[in-house]
């Protein structure tokens, strides 16, 4: 189920990067759709938006954030958004020495529509820490947090500031779901 999820990402991300107005199918479950749930096409829809990548881990290409580094990240938010159900950074651990409890990674984000201050919404996050799991496994940090007045059409900048955490986390996009 794991492996489907991630190659549904993926693939997603890739339909998304082409501007392919298509939905791709894996098995039964149409990409967009909510992988291994019970919505139909009515409900929720999920979207990966791929990191810019700088390198490879394994198969994936990603973004590697160092143990003190920042990383941005850009996106619309889809114009038949009506809610956010979730929003999580996916990643992989890249080192023994980012795994463990209470990671100090900070969130920031702006947004707004065109004609709109692109501050016309501002939120952080630096209060929260983070347990990150054991190297090499596929996780999620919760983003939704510092996003929590999105409208339809707004454009969106993220930043993912990782305070001393230890070792870089190879990082694949952002998992969106609406």
């Amino acid at each position: 189920m794991i492996r489907r999820r991630v190659l549904a990402w993926i693939l997603a991300g890739v339909l998304a990067l082409v501007g392919c107005p298509c939905r791709a199918q894996i098995g039964s479950s149409p990409i967009g759709d909510t992988i291994g749930g019970s919505a139909g096409a009515a409900g929720p829809k999920t979207v990966l938006i791929p990191f810019d990548w700088s390198a490879n881990n394994g198969t994936f290409r990603v973004r590697t954030i160092g143990s003190t580094a920042t990383h941005r990240i850009s996106f619309h938010v889809p114009l038949d958004f009506s809610a956010i159900y979730s929003a999580h950074v996916v990643g992989i651990v890249g080192s023994a020495g980012a795994a463990g409890s209470s990671k100090d990674i900070d969130l920031f984000s702006s947004y707004g529509k065109l004609g709109e201050l692109s501050t016309q919404h501002a939120e952080q996050n630096t209060s929260a820490t983070y347990t990150i799991p054991a190297v090499g496994q596929v996780f999620e940090l919760d983003v939704a947090i510092v996003l929590s007045d999105l409208q339809p059409g707004d454009i969106v900048g993220l930043e993912i500031n990782h305070g001393p955490i230890g070792g870089p986390i190879d990082y694949i996009g952002l998992r969106f779901r609406y």
